[in-house]
């Protein structure tokens, strides 16, 4: 909500609800990266964590951040041949509740 002080006026802003989706999309890195995160409807500034595990058992955790209208957008996190599983992401939405995304696999072993 916003109000104009010369005028009183309200606006409104709706936004759809919070969201994050982690794709499995390649490109080009020196090799081929996977693992692309969007996000909408996010608390502004909101940090976004980024979590997977790796063929051999080793946690990932990267973190990134929300910009001033709640969206976020990043990647490739993960590099193909290492065998990364469980990838997913974390962020806050304005209500302060966890928004979690969808979990994937690594599309390129």
């Amino acid at each position: 909500m916003n109000v104009d002080p010369s005028t009183g006026v309200v606006s409104l802003a709706c936004t759809g609800p919070a969201q994050l989706v982690f794709s499995t999309e390649t490109a080009g890195c020196g090799g081929t990266c996977w693992g692309y995160v969007t996000g909408s409807g996010l608390k502004p500034a909101a940090a976004v964590d980024i979590y997977a595990t790796s063929g051999s058992g080793t946690l990932s955790s990267l973190e990134g951040f929300a910009d001033g209208q709640g969206s976020f957008s990043g990647g490739p996190f993960y590099s193909c041949g290492s065998g990364w599983h469980g990838a997913y992401a974390t962020s806050t939405a304005p209500d302060g509740s966890t928004v979690t995304s969808n979990t994937v696999d690594s599309p390129c072993g």
